[in-house]
């Protein structure tokens, strides 16, 4: 046999071989699946079990704490302009050495030859308060949890591994979730640190005042020769950052960014993939201008190896910049007073006559493109008509329509709506204030895709805690359980700041596009409930998508702290909220989508609570044929 013949077979076999041990990994991986499939399936069996047991419990218990704190808090008097965001620099740790610590987060997918020596140089800092926390995203082969289970005994090391693949960008936003640090430093797995590499950046960070991401020079470590090249970024400039990040992005290894950075413009977002730290670098610098600190020293190995970038890699990746340039443009003309769109700003008034002021102010001081802003005055009392009339209705573009009879949440809400001559119809409610920065926000995240029809705000309690920022449901048996998105965490909860698709989107403090409210059918049949959850179910059956947007913050200030507004308050809870027309919107929800909304508040009200499934849908069968027969 031929000399090369027999090269040809020891190839053959060698490709043989590999191709076999790859087969066994996907054997292995589609086994861990199928395992992962069926675990989660009970899991969602025992969620739903759960839920029906939580609504047939005492959950309303909550809601009865709630009514109690509302009458027993009293805050101070709002401020004109409403509750501010940290400025810029101001970070949250009031405890110096707590506020000081750094979690050096390692995104993993493969690279087994290069984990031990990324790793062990991580564990290696000079730092004083340090932790490594390492994210596996299911990497098929099975070294890679040989190499990162070796190091769980050390006590600054973490090890989480994903169910499944998500992405660079999903994996990185787990690795800062499960930080403790208030610092994330950021370390690619096939490279590696000097051992003062974060101790060096750090100083840094802490000789310029307020700054908030820091960045230092690197060198390039090239596999197939063995060379290392210092790669600087000295001739860049550390000034108008903003400006010169739209040139190309320079401020990467080493990476080091304070987490309030991303409560502030949210986390990683998975569209950009391959391109994150771009699109966080120019978010950073659009809220937070020159708080970059540069350190002008090679202390990040960067390896540069076989595995390079493919031309139809890197086409993607230019088509993700090219998009992440330009919605950070976007923002620019938004925030400079420019957008070639109409919004209608809708807000359904009825007492709260300073609250109405407020929210209106809090509009005025951070949209400067135009605007009309529509209140529906919903039968308030002669004296809170008189106020918007003295103190309201002069405002620049404001317009209010004064009701001679109470309509109800969403009767009121979609009366205004028919009014609004807007591209973007935006809902808050008169107790919202918004807080700067938080329209650009919205409008970025509508303009996102033409498929979005919807986008609601983070919005929160005046206590910090998040009312919702975004919501979705369980469907079983006929009824369907609306649940509220972060609901109760705390305002700057790191995992808050994560984008969220959702099934549905509360009305109070959202964005909806004029082509979608011109499809919408706005139900008459809601008296003051459940209107929101008719329209998204609509919204989603007109195949448009609704999204959160977490970096677009309102405060909503739903309860009366002012002891003299007790009264009122009580009377403006009897109107709006009583007991029959819940039932009736239960019904009408239940006549329009053949389902049964999980609400233990409304099943008490009608004598269900806790009764068997079965019941509770003849009930509500009987209460719409009854009304069906009254109608008639």
């Amino acid at each position: 046999m031929a000399s090369e013949d027999k090269d040809n077979i020891k190839e053959l076999e060698r490709v043989i071989s590999t191709q076999a041990k790859q087969i066994q990994y996907l054997n292995e991986e589609r086994e861990r699946l199928t395992a992962s499939t069926t675990h989660y399936k009970s899991l969602s069996e025992d969620l739903n079990t759960l839920l029906q047991s939580i609504y047939n419990s005492n959950g309303w218990k909550v809601m009865s704490k709630y009514y109690k704190l509302r009458d027993s808090l009293r805050l101070p008097k709002f401020s004109g302009k409403g509750r501010k965001d940290n400025k810029q620099g101001e970070l949250h740790s009031t405890n110096q050495n707590e506020g000081d610590k750094v979690s050096i987060i390692i995104p993993v997918y493969n690279n087994v030859p290069y984990l031990e020596k990324c790793i062990h140089s991580a564990l290696a800092q000079t730092y004083h308060s340090f932790e490594v926390v390492v994210v596996d995203d299911c990497s098929p082969d099975p070294a890679v949890a040989t190499i990162l289970e070796s190091f769980t005994h050390h006590p600054n090391y973490k090890y989480i591994r994903n169910d499944f693949n998500c992405g660079i960008s999903e994996t990185m936003n787990q690795a800062i979730i499960h930080s403790s640090g208030n610092w994330i430093a950021f370390l690619d797995c096939d490279d590696w640190l000097d051992a003062e590499a974060i101790e060096k950046l750090m100083a840094c960070l802490k000789a310029k005042e307020g700054a908030v991401y820091g960045y230092t020079d690197r060198y390039n470590e090239i596999e197939k020769d063995g060379t290392s090249k210092v790669e600087t970024f000295r001739s860049r400039p550390t000034s108008n950052y903003l400006q010169e990040l739209l040139v190309g992005m320079y401020t990467s290894h080493l990476k080091m960014i304070h987490k309030d950075v991303f409560i502030k413009i949210g986390l990683h977002e998975s569209r950009f993939d391959g391109a994150q730290d771009y699109d966080i670098a120019l978010k950073t610098a659009f809220h937070y201008q020159d708080a970059f600190a540069y350190l002008p020293e090679p202390v990040y190995h960067h390896r540069i190896h076989d595995k390079q970038t493919t031309q139809e890699a890197a086409a993607r990746i230019e088509g993700i910049v090219t998009t992440i340039k330009s919605e950070i443009r976007q923002r620019i003309e938004i925030r400079n007073g420019n957008l070639d769109k109409l919004v209608s700003f809708v807000i359904l008034s009825f007492e709260k006559m300073e609250m109405t002021l407020k929210c209106v102010q809090s509009i005025k001081d951070t949209v400067k493109v135009a605007h009309e802003i529509i209140i529906f005055d919903n039968a308030s009392t002669p004296e809170t008509v008189q106020y918007l009339k003295d103190h309201v209705e002069a405002i620049d573009g404001v317009t209010i329509h004064y009701s001679d009879r109470n309509l109800g949440c969403p009767g009121g809400r979609r009366t205004a709506t028919k009014l609004a001559q807007g591209d973007y119809i935006i809902n808050l409610d008169n107790d919202i204030l918004v807080t700067e920065g938080w329209f650009e926000e919205i409008i970025t995240r509508a303009e996102q895709s033409p498929n979005i029809g919807a986008v609601c705000c983070k919005t929160v309690f005046p206590t910090g805690k998040i009312q919702f920022n975004g919501a979705s449901y369980a469907l079983s048996e006929g009824f369907i359980t609306f649940l509220l998105t972060d609901t109760d965490k705390d305002e700057n909860e790191v995992s808050t700041a994560l984008w969220h698709e959702c099934s549905w989107v509360p009305g109070g403090a959202t964005l909806f596009k004029r082509e979608v409210v011109d499809h919408l059918d706005y139900s008459e049949g809601y008296i003051n409930a459940f209107e929101d959850n008719d329209v998204a179910l609509q919204i989603a059956k007109l195949n448009y998508r609704m999204v959160n947007c977490p970096t677009s913050k309102v405060y909503h200030y739903h309860i009366m702290h002012d002891k003299a507004q007790v009264n009122k308050e009580k009377e403006y809870m009897r109107v709006r909220y009583n007991n029959e027309g819940f039932i009736q919107s239960l019904v009408n929800f239940y006549k329009r989508n053949q389902l049964i909304i999980n609400d233990p508040f409304v099943h008490r009200l009608m004598n269900v609570e806790g009764l068997e499934k079965s019941a509770i849908i003849a009930h509500v069968q009987e209460l719409s044929n009854q009304d069906a027969l009254r109608r008639t």
